[in-house]
């Protein structure tokens, strides 16, 4: 059993030492727009009123009507965003294999005037977690590799996250 622990751990440590070297591979920017506003940590709207949500991640929702309701991190997941980008500013993105939600929302992978991955920010705070959604997977790895940092870290919403033991899983069917 003492071999199994270690060699699971060896195999673990392995693989976030991968993940956590990935780096996000360079892009081409497809589109380059205005922000007009940031509304949380993963939606920003553009100035000919396009919502765009960050292909990625999420981030804890906020509650626009009675702001002391939102999620734990949500209002510093938008702080982060308000100190790298603001309105008026150039953002590029980069689009992956689906290009609109259900909601409507364009969905890219956004990144601020100086060419900075903004989703990549987000999980390298520990404000966001890594969300795969249609296939939209083209920086899975090096996303993962960020969030596997933080939680590390116990940075934002990893601080309190204890991950549950084996033996305190239950069967269920």
């Amino acid at each position: 059993m003492r071999l199994f622990i270690i060699l699971f751990s060896a195999l673990y440590i392995s693989l976030y030492i991968s993940y956590a070297g990935a780096a996000c591979p360079a892009v081409t920017w497809q589109e380059t727009v205005t922000l007009k506003k940031i509304n949380d940590g993963d939606t920003v709207t553009l100035s000919d009123g396009r919502l765009v949500r960050f292909i990625g991640i999420n981030t804890p929702e906020i509650n626009h009507r009675e702001r002391h309701k939102s999620e734990p991190f949500a209002i510093d997941a938008k702080i982060l965003l308000e100190k790298y980008i603001n309105k008026g500013d150039k953002l590029h993105l980069v689009f992956d294999k689906q290009r609109q939600d259900k909601y409507g929302r364009l969905l890219a992978y956004v990144y601020s005037k100086t060419g900075r991955n903004l989703a990549l920010l987000q999980l390298q705070a520990g404000l966001a977690e890594q969300w795969v959604v249609a296939g939209n997977d083209r920086f899975w790895s090096c996303f993962q590799g960020a969030e596997n940092q933080a939680r590390a870290a116990k940075k934002g919403i990893w601080s309190s996250f204890t991950p549950l033991s084996a033996t305190d899983l239950k069967k269920s069917y």
